[in-house]
């Protein structure tokens, strides 16, 4: 913590934007403080640290959320064996629960909010600066026929099989794959 000495003009609110703090944080490190609107010229008040933000690659996540992250997070719960869902970027009750499980066999605590430490459990690397993305994938979509396999169709259509898994993130086991499914195919 460090010290600051209030100067004609402050208040507690300008004194913890120029700090990066909040009020609630300010008034919490100054118990002594009765009146937040009572402070006079001399005053020292104890400046707690800023709360770290979690890296822009690991943002704190919970039921409700939308977006790419969430589906990130889909996919790495999924890769971990946590979630069977549809990779749909919204964190629900599904993901919910599997955030739970990854938590409680991590040892993390069960909250169901993705902090770092459980970014940190499905093995994402926080400090990494994701490159700007790939435009997309060109893709056409493919009628899943009797008989065929993710191998059948990747040699028909000269794609490697993981390519096509890729962009079908919803595929949970490459192994099945039923007649009447529509995938999409990468165009080469």
């Amino acid at each position: 913590m460090q010290k600051y000495t209030v100067q004609s003009g402050d208040t507690l609110n300008s004194i913890a934007e120029k700090y990066n703090v909040t009020l609630d944080q300010l008034l919490q490190a100054n118990p002594n403080i009765k009146d937040p609107d009572n402070i006079y010229v001399g005053l020292v008040v104890m400046i707690p640290a800023p709360e770290e933000k979690p890296p822009a690659f690991c943002p704190t996540l919970r039921m409700g959320n939308r977006g790419a992250a969430v589906r990130r997070l889909q996919i790495a719960l999924r890769y971990s064996g946590f979630y069977y869902g549809p990779i749909t970027g919204y964190f629900g009750s599904m993901t919910d629960d599997a955030v739970r499980r990854l938590q409680q066999a991590r040892g993390l605590p069960v909250t169901g909010v993705v902090n770092v430490a459980t970014w940190k459990a499905l093995g994402v690397n926080c400090g990494y600066v994701p490159i700007p993305p790939m435009p997309p994938t060109p893709v056409f979509n493919y009628l899943v026929q009797p008989g065929d396999t993710l191998y059948s169709i990747s040699l028909r259509f000269n794609v490697p099989i993981q390519s096509i898994l890729m962009v079908n993130p919803e595929i949970i086991n490459p192994n099945f794959i039923s007649p009447g499914q529509i995938i999409r195919i990468p165009a080469r």
